[in-house]
């Protein structure tokens, strides 16, 4: 089984976007680091609406 699921990263990724909504002025860096991904999948995840 894949570390992350098509429905977990879901998930995660909604918890990134409203994360970075509540905390508009933390770098992706500062985010990515905490959820333990890179700061290119933050940007993705963030760039998609």
């Amino acid at each position: 089984m894949p570390k992350y699921d098509s429905l977990r990263k879901t998930k995660r990724d909604n918890k990134i976007r409203k994360y970075h909504e509540d905390n508009p002025t933390f770098s992706h860096q500062e985010i990515a680091d905490k959820f333990g991904i890179s700061r290119s999948n933050t940007t993705r995840i963030l760039n998609q609406k």
